[in-house]
């Protein structure tokens, strides 16, 4: 600022002559640059802005050819809503909400029910068969309701929340309306036909009773909703529990899969005794006629579970119709309990290595500490650590899932701008107004210079004196950051968003130290080089804006280390607002001067009159005061 500067340029202000001293600039880049970085403590700016403001702003770079290569409209995000503007859409509840989460537990507990006790209605028990009659009204009233429910029920469909009611209708009518229907209407028929036999025939009409309680069991088709009930079993446990946990809850589920079978198997087994009155069967073949409901269900139970595995038993079929079904239960063994065995030894085998490879890592870890004879203390700080970072399961990152690596580029930049354009949005040196017009520009910094990251709690981000080639910007959880001077300050996504952003265009070092203390935390980081190299290349207005905004940012920096101030990776955002302020004025300055086409030399000079430029500075100066 305090170079010479030509008579016509001294009535303006001193920023205002700064700024033609850039435009100037052309063959002293070298000159300037050491200027910049002259005083005692100065940061060094990064080479990418050490250009003339006229030659960036007049670079075109590849703002010049951008393509459209991705949809102007995007597309619906995941977990976005669709509705309409039916009368019925204010009913709609969605399938995260309190009454849909509240009724589906109610229809698991129904289905382990009917699970458990519809088999049960072969054994001619009195007790349990007025207990199973007023449990099935209950049952019944529920299964109906449930019906016209699923009409307003959102659902989620590819990736979106599903909540319009006639697509919602459209897809339950052509999914599980008919068989939720079918069951509904069996029901209501097996209740009408009892009601008329018990009241109004006697003698052996009334044995039809036995065989419409068989036809009861046409209601277990409501048992495939457990396929939907375990594909979602398994999507939350894949998100919540850990490697451990889910391989036994595996094993868990196995287990209880093979036991629900054996008990249906168990219970038809002895509904084919109770079927036929003579004494060709298999319960009278062991003197089990008059045997009470505990004893019949233990015989049938041992004899099913004697299929399924290498075990002998005593009972056999005795007539053709037992004969022909235990023919087709050992086939059906022969498949099931193969796959059984197979996959719980799968499991057991993957839950062993896992373990395994858990205790050569803490051997490991143990036999460092005690070859170098550290301290006890230490050791288990470091245990501790490392078993809370453990406890909390992190998000895939992107690197760890494979089919993204092979998908286009072109899907690749759109990824990576729905991932982090909002985070880069959060950013205080962004030109108002202009960044919904450099949309390209925003999407080659997300695509070449982002990445994200996560801190498990007591996890460190950076120390000080570090050397710092990136900016921080975070997404979700709460940080904290301590600097000199007892400064502590909580950092999220609302507040204190962005660390080290002096660190895109000068040297840097960590003022302080950044760590998760509160729970698991993400966080987008910003590569200071291909910022500056994305920057460059791109040019245009955006990169003059980028690159005043720097040189004042790194001037009020240096302006609070002169005066023994205390400075942080931290930022006041107001101080941050007020620079881009006035980063737009001189380059709207700038602009002006650009619009007379003068020669850059030094030599040639700038042509201008005193009295246009007091004119462009007045432009100015009214456009900021509006």
């Amino acid at each position: 600022l305090n170079d010479p500067i030509p008579s016509e340029f001294e009535d303006l202000p001193p920023w205002t002559r700064f700024v033609v001293k850039l435009l100037q600039k052309g063959e002293e880049e070298e000159t300037d640059s050491t200027l910049l970085n002259s005083n005692k403590g100065a940061l060094k700016m990064r080479d990418t802005w050490k250009v003339s403001l006229q030659d960036g702003a007049q670079q075109t770079g590849r703002s010049a050819y951008q393509v459209s290569i991705l949809s102007k409209n995007m597309s619906l995000k995941i977990n976005d809503a669709i509705t309409d503007d039916s009368c019925l859409q204010r009913f709609v509840c969605g399938p995260h909400s309190t009454p849909q989460l509240a009724w589906s537990t109610l229809a698991c507990i129904f289905i382990l029910w009917d699970v458990i006790t519809m088999p049960l209605e072969m054994f001619n028990v009195s007790w349990l068969m007025q207990l199973l009659d007023v449990a099935g009204i209950v049952t019944f009233a529920f299964w109906t309701l449930d019906i016209p429910l699923h009409f307003i029920f959102g659902i989620q469909v590819e990736g979106t929340l599903e909540l319009r009611p006639r697509k919602l209708a459209q897809i339950y009518l052509s999914s599980w309306f008919a068989l939720d229907l079918l069951v509904v209407l069996i029901d209501i028929f097996v209740f009408i036909l009892e009601a008329v036999l018990t009241s109004g025939m006697e003698g052996s009409m009334i044995r039809s009773a036995r065989y419409l309680r068989i036809l009861r069991l046409l209601r277990l088709a409501r048992l495939l909703r457990v396929i939907k009930l375990t594909r979602e079993l398994t999507l939350l446990a894949n998100r919540f529990l850990s490697t451990h946990a889910f391989m036994v809850m595996k094993i868990v589920a196995g287990l209880g899969m093979m036991i629900a079978m054996n008990h249906l198997v168990a219970c038809m087994w002895y509904g084919l005794a109770s079927m036929r009155s003579e004494d060709e069967n298999w319960v009278a073949s062991m003197g089990l006629e008059s045997a009470g409901f505990g004893t019949s269900y233990a015989a049938s139970m041992h004899w099913a579970l004697t299929q399924f595995t290498p075990a002998t038993t005593n009972i056999a079929p005795v007539s053709g119709l037992e004969r022909f079904f235990a023919i087709w239960i050992i086939l059906l063994a022969m498949g099931v309990f193969s796959s059984f065995i197979g996959s719980i030894s799968a499991t057991v085998s993957s839950l062993r290595s896992a373990r395994a490879e858990q205790a050569q890592k803490q051997s490991k870890l143990l036999q460092f500490f005690i070859e170098r004879d550290l301290s006890v203390d230490l050791y288990m700080k470091v245990q501790e650590a490392l078993r809370r970072e453990g406890a909390f399961r992190m998000r895939s990152a992107e690197d760890e899932v494979e089919m993204i690596r092979g998908i286009p580029e072109r899907f690749k930049i759109q990824l990576h701008e729905e991932m982090y354009a909002s985070t880069l949005a959060k950013c205080h040196f962004w030109p108002e107004r202009q960044l919904q017009e450099e949309l390209f520009f925003i999407r080659l910094l997300c695509h070449q210079c982002l990445s994200e990251a996560a801190a498990a709690p007591g996890q460190d981000v950076f120390l000080p004196g570090n050397d710092c080639a990136q900016a921080y910007v975070m997404q979700t959880g709460l940080m904290s950051y301590h600097g000199k001077e007892n400064f502590e300050q909580d950092c999220s996504a609302e507040m204190n968003s962005c660390l080290c952003i002096t660190a895109l265009w000068a040297e840097w070092h960590n003022r302080g130290r950044f760590a998760a203390t509160h729970g698991l935390c993400y966080y987008v980081t910003i590569d200071a080089e291909a910022f500056c190299t994305s920057s460059l290349n791109y040019g245009g207005s955006i990169y003059a804006h980028l690159q005043i905004f720097g040189i004042l940012l790194v001037g009020h920096v240096e302006a609070l280390e002169e005066e023994d101030l205390l400075v942080t990776d931290l930022l006041d955002e107001t101080a941050m607002a007020e620079l881009r302020v006035r980063a737009q004025q001189y380059c709207a300055f700038a602009g002006n001067l650009k619009k007379k086409r003068y020669k850059t030399t030094i030599v040639q000079g700038f042509k201008l009159e005193p009295q246009e430029i007091c004119t462009a500075r007045k432009q100015t100066s009214e456009g900021s005061a509006s």
